[in-house]
């Protein structure tokens, strides 16, 4: 079986079956924000997290999407115009502008996501990512992190209490 993190807040994490929806865990909560990890475990993780209670320094992670963050803590624009550009390079190369969503982070960047079903190792979605964004200079080259959680469409941002809303897809 596989599992996602999911939580709400940074610390307050729990893994749960990978089918397991969002939005049941955040309910009528629409002030809080909530996160949703990368990438998906496996039951070697599960052991681990029931046996230590964290699941740092794991390996053999995998994810179905790929995930970007663009950031400019100077101008919301520089990022902006970033993800502009990566989206116009994923169009140059074949892929639909249906297959992704693009969303206002809530402070002062954007996130371009692709579900795939193509799955990925950790390394595989490291090297794909920044291959991609290459040049790029307000991607957050964190985002392939390990213990990465993404914050989830419509939940608010902790500090700015703006929302991560959609710009376009999904």
């Amino acid at each position: 079986m596989k599992y996602k993190v999911i939580s709400r807040g940074l610390n307050q994490r729990k893994l749960v079956p990978i089918s397991y929806n969002i939005n049941d865990f955040i309910g009528e909560d629409v002030n809080s924000d909530y996160y949703e990890s990368i990438y998906q475990y496996g039951e070697e993780h599960k052991k681990l997290l029931d046996e230590s209670g964290h699941v740092a320094g794991i390996s053999g992670l995998t994810n179905k999407k790929l995930v970007f963050d663009f950031y400019s803590a100077k101008d919301i624009e520089y990022s902006r115009k970033d993800a502009v550009e990566l989206v116009s390079r994923l169009v140059h190369s074949g892929l639909s502008s249906d297959q992704m969503q693009i969303s206002f982070s809530g402070s002062k960047g954007f996130h371009v996501e692709i579900n795939t079903t193509e799955e990925f190792t950790r390394k595989q979605f490291e090297n794909t990512v920044k291959n991609l964004a290459e040049g790029l200079e307000t991607f957050d080259p964190k985002i392939v992190d390990d213990n990465r959680i993404f914050r989830v469409a419509l939940t608010k941002h902790p500090k700015t209490k703006a929302y991560k809303k959609a710009v376009l897809g999904h």
